[in-house]
């Protein structure tokens, strides 16, 4: 089906890191493979040259170019102040709405990562084209860890409420965003639910077992991330008499005071190429993910195409791919759980944690192939504008 589609973003892979941005890498595959006509809208850091076309290209892997148009902006920063976040997210949709203000008519679907259509929803004039809203974590509609988290939640669930209300449709990654969603559109009928995916490269072909176990941490030194929780339980884990190997993938130092005794510590620093975080996470046989809040982690799916078992916070997405067959779903910021989930993996009979590995690799080999996704998405997307023009 040939669908013209603006897809909105700011900031896509590889120029700027982070989950959201990864998707947007993969959409664009999917929807100039689909045969899409493609208006894509992206941001760079300021301190960063815009790309050019040839660049861009280059860099997106795009297969043919004749069908994709692109459109980049420098990402505007304010000086910091509470609120500056949202202030550069409006100020971001703004410079894209004033950008596109006579062209809307021309696409079929309008593709808005984060709050990237707020400007175009808040003053557009109809219902057409439809615009689907993909806020990916909705990190503000869960758990909080300090006062401060709370009133920057508080701040953003208004910005979130204006996007996803004023929205035609709202795309979730699935588990307790869905529900999330739902509460505030107040319509199942807007919320499309689809995961994200993991690349063919990432899978491992089989498990191998291991004697001492090891586990591993991969993310920033964040208190968002369950850090601080995941210190306390490794203190106490600390104390018991089998030993274990902990690795640390990202900007994270040994507290002052922790000696090493039953926990032996491996750090890793920041690790950007791929077959090197493979390579570490071949060693571990449970990723550890403590997070307050979350959407569908890219660790995760990681490290179970990987086959590890994990240890993970029920925030987001995240039950859509852990459970008891593959590991321990926990509560956000319960270190007394946290810690007796590391325990009970530490001490769990080889048999029965290879086989909660194995479940892991199987699990997203079936159900969470970026080809699989694609299909998914590029449905849904035609579904959504068949929808509008009836």
């Amino acid at each position: 089906m040939q669908l013209k589609i603006a897809l909105l973003t700011d900031g896509i892979y590889p120029f700027v890191v982070g989950g959201m941005q990864k998707h947007s890498f993969h959409l664009v595959r999917f929807f100039t493979e689909a045969g899409y006509q493609i208006t894509l809208v992206h941001g760079v850091p300021e301190t960063k040259e815009i790309p050019s076309r040839e660049e861009a290209l280059r860099m997106l892997e795009v297969r043919s170019s004749s069908n994709i148009e692109i459109i980049t902006f420098h990402i505007p920063k304010h000086i910091y102040y509470p609120g500056h976040y949202i202030a550069e997210q409006y100020a971001y949709s703004k410079m894209i709405s004033r950008k596109l203000e006579n062209r809307w008519d021309e696409y079929d679907l309008i593709y808005a990562q984060g709050f990237t259509a707020w400007h175009y929803l808040k003053h557009r004039k109809k219902a057409t084209p439809p615009v689907a809203v993909h806020l990916h974590g909705l990190n503000m509609y869960q758990a909080q860890f300090s006062m401060r988290s709370k009133l920057e939640s508080s701040l953003l669930k208004k910005a979130a409420r204006a996007n996803l209300r004023r929205a035609d449709y709202c795309f979730s990654l699935g588990g307790k965003l869905s529900q999330i969603l739902l509460e505030q559109t107040n319509t199942s009928a807007n919320v499309v639910e689809i995961p994200l995916g993991i690349g063919s490269g990432w899978l491992r072909k089989t498990v191998e077992p291991k004697n001492r176990k090891s586990f591993v941490f991969v993310g920033r030194n964040e208190r968002v991330k369950g850090i601080r929780e995941l210190w306390i339980a490794l203190d106490r884990l600390n104390r018991m008499p089998e030993k274990i190997d902990f690795h640390f993938v990202g900007p994270v130092d040994k507290p002052s005071g922790f000696e090493e005794k039953s926990v032996i510590l491996h750090f890793h620093g920041m690790v950007k190429n791929e077959e090197t975080i493979q390579s570490i996470l071949d060693k571990c046989d449970v990723l550890v993910c403590p997070s307050f809040s979350e959407g569908m982690p890219n660790v995760i799916l990681e490290a179970m195409s990987r086959g590890l078992a994990i240890i993970a916070t029920d925030s987001g997405a995240v039950s859509e791919l852990v459970s008891s067959a593959n590991g321990w779903l926990i509560p956000s910021g319960n270190v007394p759980l946290l810690t007796a989930s590391l325990s009970v993996a530490t001490t769990l009979n080889s048999n029965k944690l290879f086989e909660m590995k194995q479940t892991s690799l199987e699990r997203v080999r079936s159900a969470f192939s970026w080809e699989q996704v694609a299909k998914q998405t590029t449905s849904e997307i035609e579904r959504l504008a068949k929808t509008a023009d009836l």
